[in-house]
């Protein structure tokens, strides 16, 4: 009995000494003077080769501005991915870790909030004191929140981003209106590559520049074959948007601009840079993200002083469109390397700061003077020089950015740049089409969710490019369904059946 207790006592000591050690080791990540900055460590990706340099000029911005000292831990985005497992594996988060994804949290992200790692953000974003915060909107929260609560701080993306580009003045050399339906589509891209627009008496241009993310393309052409995201209700049953016929539809209507070299045939292994480089090469379309202007259009313009944009993102005769969650990844706040609520509420604060336009307009645009010359009240233009040290110290600061294009100044004399931001942030009247799921959790999902829809996608890529026929098509959406596809619809339904009760 003796021995026992002193076993009790001696675990008791041990479990008292760890306590003192985490609990010292969380308020040395957090400490600050009263007045002095903030220091705050995060865990970030980068989308450039290099990552910010020590003395990156925006961030020592940013960081005069919020009152903070930000200790940056930055990977490539190719190899975050692994960092992020390797730190959720070791518990040994920083005071800030971004989780990626826009769609529904992964497993590892579910069983992190729930095991009670992170603090709860939606306790304070919509505190009045937080100016910034106060402009986030309902939906956005609600499509980024778990078990109905938003734990991370989301990157607000804009919910209207799937599109396209199209060369106006080859459409109006050819005659060309602006197409209505997936028809003129259709017709339009054809005479770019068949009737010579640019009027030089060569066989030199092409039709669609694409890319290997085929979401995009999809995201723009689904309201045009009557299906919806990522997911229906038909009946008032769940069914994922691939099992059905319109799907199928859509397809062959791609499969057909890949067999009549409308489309670069090299699409499946094409990068973004390499889909940039396409367009310069006389390319009159791009089926993509509509916010990619800037990386796209502006150097092409350059190349083709006579190019002038269209960006579109509903056919008329339509009139619809698929949304996006409207955010793109999420900041945690560790429980553990902050842990107390007046370091969370500095945090908050800076969060907030982050969703200032002064701040988002340094993020994406840099230093005045510096990266850009302003010469209007909302205008810009950039030099050579200029456009160096941007992409030397603004391009790899990027994801640091909390409201993407909002608040950016438009680049002179590219009017198609305004287009976007009245797409993107104006009241547009387009009836947006949602993911009916986005709200729910499946297990299945969660588990082989990321899986399951990549091979999907592959096998699109397969009919399209004739790897597959129209029965392989069918047989690869069969194999879908035993492999979790009908668990993961039954999991969605069960929660369905209980919200519209």
């Amino acid at each position: 009995m003796k021995g026992n207790v002193q076993k009790i006592a001696g675990i008791l000591m041990l479990l008292g000494l760890i306590s003192i050690f985490v609990g010292c080791k969380g308020k040395e990540a957090s400490v600050s003077s009263a007045s002095g900055p903030f220091r705050i460590t995060i865990m970030n990706r980068t989308s450039t080769a290099e990552p910010p340099a020590a003395d990156n000029a925006v961030i020592k911005e940013i960081e005069r501005i919020t009152n903070t000292k930000l200790d940056i831990t930055w990977s490539s985005q190719a190899a975050y991915p692994e960092k992020l497992s390797v730190t959720i594996a070791s518990g040994d988060y920083p005071m800030l870790t971004l989780f990626e994804g826009g769609g529904k949290p992964s497993t590892a992200e579910i069983e992190c909030v729930r095991a009670g790692l992170f603090w709860k953000v939606g306790d304070y974003v919509k505190d009045p004191q937080y100016k910034w915060l106060q402009e986030l909107d309902d939906a956005r929260i609600q499509n980024a929140s778990i078990d109905g609560e938003l734990w991370g701080m989301y990157r607000t993306r804009p919910a209207v981003r799937n599109g396209l580009y199209y060369r106006k003045d080859w459409a109006e050399k050819l005659g060309l209106d602006k197409p209505k339906n997936i028809d003129d589509l259709y017709n339009m891209v054809k005479a770019f590559v068949k009737d010579d627009p640019d009027g030089n008496g060569k066989n030199d241009t092409f039709g669609i520049g694409q890319e290997a993310y085929l979401r995009l393309v999809f995201g723009a052409l689904s309201p045009s074959f009557g299906i919806g995201n990522a997911w229906d209700v038909v009946d008032g049953k769940l069914a994922a948007v691939h099992v059905e016929q319109g799907y199928f539809d859509m397809l062959k209507y791609i499969k057909r601009f890949y067999d009549e070299g409308l489309i670069n045939r090299d699409f499946p292994t094409v990068t973004e840079d390499r889909r940039n480089e396409l367009l310069a090469d006389n390319y009159g379309m791009a089926i993509t993200s509509i916010d990619k202007g800037r990386q796209s259009i502006v150097p092409l313009q350059k190349l083709h002083p006579g190019a002038d944009f269209v960006v579109m993102t509903d056919l008329p005769d339509v009139h619809k469109l698929i949304a996006r969650t409207g955010f793109d990844s999420k900041y945690y706040i560790s429980k553990k390397a902050v842990p107390n609520e007046a370091d969370v509420k500095k945090i908050i604060k800076f969060f907030d700061d982050m969703h200032s336009p002064e701040i988002n307009n340094l993020i994406y645009n840099g230093i005045e003077g510096v990266h850009y010359t302003k010469v209007g009240a909302n205008e810009i233009t950039i030099s050579s020089e200029q456009k160096a040290k941007y992409n030397l110290e603004v391009e790899p600061v990027s994801q640091l950015g909390f409201q993407f294009l909002k608040n950016n100044y438009v680049i002179a004399g590219n009017s198609f740049l305004e287009e976007q931001i009245d797409y993107f942030y104006n009241k547009y009247d387009v009836p947006l089409i949602n993911d009916p799921t986005q709200t729910f959790i499946s297990e299945t999902q969660a588990q082989k969710g990321s899986q399951l829809e990549q091979f999907i996608w592959d096998s699109g890529v397969q009919y399209i490019t004739g790897a597959i026929d129209e029965k392989g098509w069918w047989a690869a959406v069969d194999r879908w369904r035993r492999d979790g596809g009908d668990a993961m619809t039954a999991e969605y339904q069960a929660q369905y059946d209980k919200v519209k009760k």
